[in-house]
Parts: C-alpha cells; sequence; structure tokens
C-alpha cells in the first residue's frame, strides 16, 4: 500500500560523510540494477535500520531529515528509486523518480 506523505513533509535518510564530502546514501542490492535510496518517516526507525546497511567502515554515516521534494529530484537526477522502509528493512513503499 503507498505511503501517503506530501512534498513538503520531511522524511529521513542516511548521509555519508556528513559535513565533509556528504552525499546520500543509495543501495543496490546483489543481482539488482534497481538502485534506491533508503528513506523513513520516523528518525527512531531511520536510527534502528543503520547498521542493517551495506556501508563502508571507513565513513562516517548520520541520520538527517530532508524535505521530500527534494529528495525526490535528488534520486531523480542520481538515476535511484526511493523506498520507505520500516525498522525490520521491509519496503513499505517503492517511489519511482
Amino acid at each position: 500500500m503507498p505511503i501517503e506523505i506530501s512534498d513538503n513533509s520531511w522524511v529521513y535518510i542516511v548521509i555519508e560523510e556528513p559535513g565533509s564530502n556528504e552525499k546520500i546514501l543509495g543501495q543496490l542490492p546483489d543481482g539488482d540494477n534497481n538502485g534506491f535510496i533508503p528513506a523513513f518517516l520516523e528518525k527512531e526507525v531511520a536510527q534502528i535500520s543503520l547498521g542493517k546497511f551495506a556501508l563502508d567502515s571507513s565513513k562516517k554515516y548520520e541520520i538527517q531529515s530532508i524535505i521530500y521534494e527534494d529528495l525526490k529530484k535528488y534520486a531523480q537526477s542520481s538515476g535511484l528509486m526511493i523506498f520507505f522502509l520500516n525498522n525490520s528493512g521491509e519496503i513499505l513503499d517503492k517511489v519511482m523518480t
């Protein structure tokens, strides 16, 4: 069931290398050409889920909020989908950009 969220709502994402050469974390599942940005409706859920991603141990990661419309623009320019996830890593909704 699609999540109903307005473009001006805040959502939570993972930032790689916050403060320096920061970028939004994307993921590419094994054997899948559909890269995605993991997104969350709650900061606490994002924090719980952080350890479930493929991360480079030499880099820093931080949960930050972003306006949903801005996230959609970033995803589109990067050729990525947006996956809204729950705290178990299950997909709640896939957003094609």
